[in-house]
């Protein structure tokens, strides 16, 4: 805009126009406030002095910016994290100025790292692509009518408070301050097994226990414990009788991540059930991670609980209005996220 308003001052004063009629045509056709008498008086002075370029003069004892942008861009290749305090100590010039030429000149702005769960060394991105392909095969493979075969099993923290995580406020405000969950936070651990027909089973962690394969073990199979095995199977089966009428537990295909507690094969080749394989280090291709508990903790933001059964209820409540249809969107999505893994050579989504 100054060049233009320059070029303008420029056209005007060889038209022989005096500086306060070129003052008074740029403010009317540009708005008022465009340009000061005393700005146009100076310019109209260089021209006369023979200057032919709408560049500004070097003045003394202030640098040239365009000299810094090449030394910024080096400082910069060399530590991306440098902060502009530190760069304008490095070259004694204004943080104002480094902003700039970081903005305007070299087109950069500072990003928050993503946060990734892992670190994805060239072998753990193999092992997930490799993973991801099979449990990609058994996905697609499963006729579309079997796919209520397929449950996924998984656990997650609810907490007695859920504070409200976005506001609508005035533009220019400081950002609100969110505490962080901690240790001491009041919670309980939910463990749920649900697939596309909808939510299986629920389960709160007592507080008096620790969630471990035995405990992992007696929530799934839900029994006073036998070992007998077709009592095993009668129970479990009964377990899903309401959702998946006439069937057996033979054709039930279970996903679980590969946290410890769930490593209890032996139960499932004990009732014939097919564990599916889960990429290591992945928890953005668990569909519980990816889908369900982010839907249930926003449905839950805002709310407190006085104890465990408000909460309890509550959480029950949530999960088993989610409709059929958003259960069988996710299902969709896990197979599109596995691709995708594939594609992305087992970087993170």
């Amino acid at each position: 805009m100054k060049y233009e308003i320059r070029a303008v001052i420029r056209f005007l004063h060889l038209r022989k126009e005096v500086n306060k009629n070129i003052f008074t045509i740029i403010n009317e056709t540009y708005g008022e406030n465009t340009v000061s008498l005393s700005t146009v008086k100076r310019w109209t002075k260089l021209f006369r002095d023979g200057k032919h370029d709408l560049d500004d003069e070097e003045r003394c004892g202030r640098p040239r910016k365009d000299k810094f942008i090449g030394k910024i861009s080096r400082l910069i290749d060399e530590n991306p994290s440098l902060s502009c305090k530190k760069i304008s100590s490095k070259l004694n010039i204004s943080r104002e100025t480094v902003k700039k030429i970081l903005n305007k000149d070299l087109d950069l702005v500072k990003m928050n790292l993503r946060w990734i769960p892992y670190y994805l060394d060239d072998s753990r991105k193999k092992i997930r692509v490799e993973k991801s392909k099979e449990l990609l095969y058994c996905l697609e493979n499963t006729p579309r009518k079997e796919r209520c075969n397929i449950l996924t099993a998984d656990e997650t923290w609810v907490y007695y408070d859920n504070p409200i995580l976005s506001i609508w406020q005035r533009s220019g405000m400081p950002r609100p301050n969110h505490q962080k969950k901690n240790i001491a936070s009041k919670k309980l651990m939910m463990t749920v097994i649900w697939s596309i027909s909808g939510i299986h089973l629920i389960d709160f962690l007592p507080r008096d226990e620790k969630f471990n394969k035995d405990y992992f073990a007696s929530f799934f199979f839900k029994l006073n414990f036998s070992n007998n095995v077709d009592n095993v199977m009668s129970n479990l089966e009964s377990i899903f009788r309401e959702k998946r009428p006439k069937r057996i537990c033979k054709g039930l295909k279970l996903h679980l991540d590969n946290a410890k507690p769930h490593l209890i094969q032996e139960k499932f080749d004990s009732l014939g059930i097919l564990r599916l394989p889960h990429p290591p280090y992945s928890p953005d291709l668990a569909p519980s991670d990816f889908f369900l508990f982010g839907l249930l903790k926003n449905k839950l933001e805002g709310l407190s609980f006085d104890n465990d059964d408000e909460l309890q209820e509550k959480t029950i409540k949530i999960l088993k209005e989610i409709p059929r249809e958003i259960f069988e969107e996710s299902f969709e999505e896990w197979i599109s996220r596995l691709k995708k893994c594939i594609e992305l050579d087992g970087e993170y989504l």
